[in-house]
């Protein structure tokens, strides 16, 4: 009995041992395909990243109130407007400025 229940181990263990080595295997290859998938996840992100600095940068050029000013008077030729040609409105309460 005792040398039927240590060969029965014993071929278990000669087909399971195997049997987790490849499956060792297998996960690596696994860990190492989502470790890289992860790295070019992290690269694009980061490609990303600096090319929001870098159009947040040329928005806040064009925003500039010298360039605004520039294609103000070069591109749509707009020029100031003197003190006395501006008219100031104001709304009241509705009672016609009384």
């Amino acid at each position: 009995m005792n040398s039927n229940v240590w060969r029965r181990t014993t071929v278990i263990l000669l087909i399971l041992v195997p049997m987790l080595f490849a499956a060792n295997v297998i996960q690596s290859f696994r860990f190492s395909a989502v470790e890289r998938q992860i790295e070019r996840d992290r690269s694009a992100i980061d490609a990303a990243i600096e090319l929001n600095k870098r159009l947040i940068a040329g928005i806040a050029g064009l925003q500039s109130p010298a360039r605004i000013r520039t294609v103000a008077s070069e591109q749509l030729a707009m020029r100031p407007v003197a003190p006395g040609m501006m008219i100031h409105l104001s709304i009241g309460s509705g009672d016609n400025g009384r």
